[in-house]
């Protein structure tokens, strides 16, 4: 098993930076190698996902498993076969003194990642986090900003 977690503050509140993290559509407008295809902000909705890298695409379809409105997001998800790896991925809000850290997490288990290539995934899931969580903040403040 491996567990991930990366931090970014955002300089927007919380209800900012929820009402965009949750707005599924647009992520294609700012993450670097996601974005949704199908599916809602609801505890067991299918989420249809397409993750896209300069060799693969993976399509995935996840299980919505926790919301807590305006803190919490999460989802569980398989690769390839059931139980060759299974993970849980989140996304927790939680109040900072210059606006909203974002917390990314993942928890992810099976046989895939409990190989010596564990700490490369880890590595690599690290890197793709903050990766996208740089995305995100540009994208929020960028758009915060500009409110009216």
């Amino acid at each position: 098993m491996f567990e991930v977690e990366t931090r970014i503050v955002i300089a927007a509140p919380m209800e900012t930076v929820w009402i965009e993290l949750i707005d599924l559509d647009r992520w294609r407008d700012w993450h670097p190698y996601m974005r949704f295809e199908g599916g809602e902000v609801k505890i067991g909705s299918t989420l249809k996902s397409v993750m896209e890298s300069d060799t693969d695409t993976h399509r995935l379809d996840t299980t919505v498993t926790r919301v807590e409105p305006g803190r919490v997001f999460e989802w569980t998800g398989e690769i390839h076969e059931p139980a060759y790896a299974k993970g849980v991925h989140g996304f927790h809000l939680e109040e900072a003194s210059t606006g909203t850290c974002l917390v990314q997490t993942e928890r992810a288990e099976g046989p895939f990642v409990e190989t010596e290539t564990a700490p490369m995934m880890r590595e690599h899931a690290i890197k793709s986090f903050e990766a996208a969580n740089a995305a995100f903040k540009a994208y929020v403040e960028r758009r915060w900003s500009s409110e009216p």
